[in-house]
């Protein structure tokens, strides 16, 4: 039977339908053919419409039902006029006996408008009947008054009505969520059958185990799904938690094995809405032009190129996006999306088309075969047959089911095999699960290593973090606090800085300085204690003010200092060799005069920094057990000739007391380094709305693409030459620049850094990239990283490629300052190829007199 015979076979039934006079076996087959076919659903649609014409008020029915008790009226053509003379004699001669209308609740509905985000539309009233057949890109809320809320994201098609026995939804197409208040019941069909609900949330699917009330598999395709899309519609925001639940639970959805191409398109749909409302605008650029590609002829097309305009628009590709505006409007005329898209059009012309904050970032959460590149958590030296390596096992096991992700074993010393999983899988984030007592310089530098050298490009190809604890309990909270902030977001919008300084007293300022807190309206203040020789009394004042860090989002320590503290003497101590003494174990710390006061591990072990991000630029703060003792830290470890070891007990450890005070992530240095990374890392993050492994890969990139590719690290051995004797040392501290927690949390929405604007042109086969300055400090401004100290300031920015820019350029570019006059400068670009997508990155270096601090303009050209 072809579908044109199966819809003249039950298009006589579709009035049947409505009036509740069907058997069971009817509604079935009923159910099944109107969830796929459209005209079908239509004709029930206008069935209901002339119902209504006809009258539909409780009172007309009863007149009708009195008069008329013979056999249904959809059997007979003869019956609907009947029906009709009787009810406009009654509504001629019997107006008294009609009921006003009644509601019983109320409708909101909602569509999600040209900027992604959803928009109220029409309220009604909740009728005793009601028919709702919800498009894509809209969604509806019904309230019940005394029973409850039932919500729908399209497409869905159901319908809610009240018997004398309560309220009955008849799902038909989609999915809905419905949450029934402590005393609310109502009764659920599906073509599978029926079931009562009762007081709580529910997820409403046409999945069989629903209507049995089975137990519901949590990683099955419909629960997913339905979780994903309850999260999307109850999403205010772009920067809500739930809209970040949404990406998670829809990208695993469009992947799962279960999904049928259809089920796969509707989850991939609104997909790429979650991706670009929390800013993962290359995945949402990538992911909706492949639905574009496979559904050519789906009715969600016109709102899908309403969502590529948008997305393009975001991305500072204009141009592309005046193209996909044109397509949809050269396609659906006449379609509402066409009407949204022109009126953002116009907000475009003679503007200039201005981008600030450079767009563009990585998905959320990266899974193998998901649009973002993969995940992978590799078990780092970890011996099952080891009791005190079970909860690290453990803990591995539950990252990569969450991430949905394989574990790999490595002994965390066979680099060549690590090497080999990582070439094969492609990884966009590796997470290593990994003891303290095996973390170390060299272990991190394996890997650094083989994340600098999987293509042709300078440019890190991954990003990786470690995850480790003081032991299995700690690294169990640990886990729970990533997968709260993956879920929930940063509790706090609180920013609190700590610096040490000199030549002045202690202080704390009202209000951060960071540009990164500024541009996303976080709100903190800056802890600034001195050197005790120019306070004697900062020992009181860290004692008093440390707990402000308390119940912060982000925290950021910038001060020299050790593996065990932060200094509040004068490092030029370093320097004067009469107070130093020969490395010696026992004497680590050693301080008989009490000349070098510290804030120590055990000071911020006693904190409450449940949940917090924490930057630290104090050398050698990420070390948890085995430190190299160098000359950076000899004021407080000793003078050593050779490559000394320290086997540091954990309670000394800063790094390990950050996690037992609970923060969820540290972004720190495992060996030396320097503070201003901390400002340069943050800024990025918020520039470009990236994960924490982007963020510290921004410090690697740095390095990298000042040395042209891989650099000369020194392997660090006990007895061997001091590894300042061996390599670059400012870039090899920016190796040692280090992630502990998850490389794929996003905790910040971008948003534009004050005082820098990025505006990027096409015209004739060039790119135009014109960045400005304000005058003040930019992070990235000092060049840390070069050799050429003639020229070494600069003006600096990563730009997206779109997908027809050319695979190599040649670039010139000038520099002029606030005076208008162009300053002498060289130009750097590399192309990055990473995971998909494209990035320019551009630098222009200039003598520091003339650029330090001072507004600049750079243009730069490439073709």
């Amino acid at each position: 039977m072809t579908g044109h015979d199966r819809c003249e076979e039950l298009s006589p039934l579709l009035f049947a339908l409505l009036e509740n006079e069907v058997s069971s076996t009817e509604r079935n087959e009923l159910t099944a053919h109107l969830a796929y076919c459209d005209p079908c659903r239509g004709a029930l649609e206008d069935e209901r419409r002339l119902s209504e014409r006809l009258g539909a008020h409780a009172a007309i029915a009863k007149v009708s039902s009195a008069e008329e008790p013979a056999s249904p009226r959809f059997r007979f053509g003869w019956s609907r006029a009947v029906a009709a003379a009787l009810i406009v004699a009654a509504l001629l001669i019997a107006p008294a006996l009609m009921d006003a209308p009644r509601s019983y609740g109320a409708i909101r509905h909602g569509t999600l408008g040209v900027s992604l985000t959803w928009e109220d539309g029409v309220h009604e009233a909740l009728a005793r009947a009601n028919h709702l057949d919800i498009p894509a890109g809209s969604r509806a809320s019904l309230d019940v008054d005394g029973v409850g809320t039932v919500t729908a994201t399209g497409p869905a098609v159901f319908e809610l009505d009240k018997t004398p026995s309560g309220w009955k939804l008849t799902l038909l197409a989609g999915r809905v969520a419905v949450d029934l208040g402590g005393a609310g019941k109502m009764q659920v069909s599906t073509l599978h059958g029926t079931r009562l609900l009762s007081g709580g949330a529910h997820r409403v699917t046409l999945d069989p185990a629903f209507v049995a009330d089975a137990p519901v598999d949590p990683k099955g395709f419909e629960e997913l799904l339905a979780r994903g899309m309850t999260a999307f519609s109850k999403s205010r925001d772009a920067r809500s938690a739930s809209m970040a639940e949404a990406a998670r639970l829809l990208a695993w959805a469009a992947n799962h094995r279960e999904a049928s191409d259809r089920d796969r398109n509707h989850a991939r749909f609104y997909l790429v809405c979650a991706l670009a409302n929390t800013n993962q605008l290359d995945a949402a650029h990538t992911s909706v032009r492949q639905w574009l590609r496979d559904n050519p002829t789906d009715r969600r097309r016109s709102y899908a190129l309403m969502v590529q305009v948008s997305v393009l628009a975001r991305m500072g590709k204009f141009e592309s996006a005046r193209v996909s505006a044109q397509e949809l409007k050269r396609e659906h005329p006449n379609s509402n999306e066409a009407a949204r898209v022109a009126v953002l059009e116009k907000a475009w012309s003679g503007s200039g088309v201005v981008s600030r904050a450079a767009p563009g970032t990585s998905t959320l959460r990266a899974r193998p075969g998901a649009v973002s590149g993969g995940y992978l958590v590799v078990a780092t030296a970890l011996d099952p047959k080891r009791p005190e390596h079970a909860d690290y096992l453990s803990v591995a096991k539950r990252a990569a089911a969450f991430h949905h992700a394989e574990v790999v074993a490595w002994d965390g010393k066979d680099v060549g095999r690590l090497t080999k999983e990582i070439r094969q899988r492609k990884p966009e984030n590796v997470l290593l699960v990994v003891p303290p007592d095996v973390l170390d310089v060299n272990l991190h530098r394996a890997v650094f290593k083989i994340a600098s050298s999987q293509d042709d490009d300078p440019c890190a190809d991954f990003a990786f973090g470690w995850f480790t604890a003081r032991d299995g309990i700690g690294i169990k909270r640990l886990w729970k606090r990533t997968k709260r902030l993956h879920q929930k977001g940063l509790a706090s919008r609180r920013w609190i800085g700590s610096s040490v300084i000199s030549g002045r007293k202690s202080l704390v300022i009202g209000g951060n300085p960071s540009r990164a807190v500024h541009a996303l309206g976080f709100k903190g203040e800056q802890l600034w204690c001195a050197e005790e020789s120019s306070d004697p009394d900062v020992r009181a004042f860290v004692k008093r003010e440390l707990p402000r860090l308390e119940g912060a989002g982000v925290i950021t320590l910038v001060g020299n200092g050790d593996p065990q503290g932060i200094w509040l003497f004068d490092d030029h101590r370093n320097a004067d060799a009469s107070t130093h003494w020969p490395f010696d174990p026992a004497k680590v710390g050693h301080d008989p005069k009490d000349e070098m006061p510290r804030i120590t591990a055990e000071q911020f072990r006693k904190l409450n920094l449940d949940g917090a991000l924490l930057w630290s630029g104090t050398c050698h703060s990420g070390a948890t057990h085995r430190v190299f003792v160098e000359g950076d830290i000899v004021s407080t470890f000793g003078k050593t000739e050779t490559q000394a070891i320290y086997d540091m007990p954990p309670k000394e450890s800063l790094c390990l007391a950050f996690l037992d005070a609970g923060a969820t992530a540290l972004m720190v240095p495992i060996a030396s380094n320097h503070g201003m990374s901390v400002s340069r890392e943050s800024d990025f993050g918020v520039q470009f709305g990236a994960t924490l492994g982007e963020m510290i890969k921004s410090s690697w990139d740095d390095a990298l693409i000042e040395a042209g590719g891989p650099l000369r690290l020194a392997h660090y051995v006990k007895g061997g030459a001091p590894s300042y004797h061996r390599q670059h040392i400012m870039r090899g501290s920016a190796a040692n620049r280090m992630l502990i927690g998850d490389p794929a949390l996003r905790p910040f929405a971008a948003a534009a850094l004050p005082g820098e604007t990025v505006v990027t042109s096409r015209s004739n086969g060039s790119i135009i990239v014109t960045v400005d300055w304000a005058s003040g400090f930019h992070s990235w401004g000092w060049d840390m990283y070069g050799d050429d100290r003639q020229r070494d300031w600069r003006v600096m920015t990563r730009v997206p490629l779109e997908d027809d820019d050319p695979k190599s350029f040649t670039t010139t570019g000038t520099v002029s300052g606030e005076d208008g006059k162009d300053i002498p400068c060289k130009v750097t670009a590399v192309v990055e190829e990473y995971h998909g997508r494209r990035y320019l990155h551009l630098q222009a270096n200039g003598p520091r007199v003339r650029m330090a601090y001072k507004a600049l303009k750079a243009v730069f050209t490439a073709k």
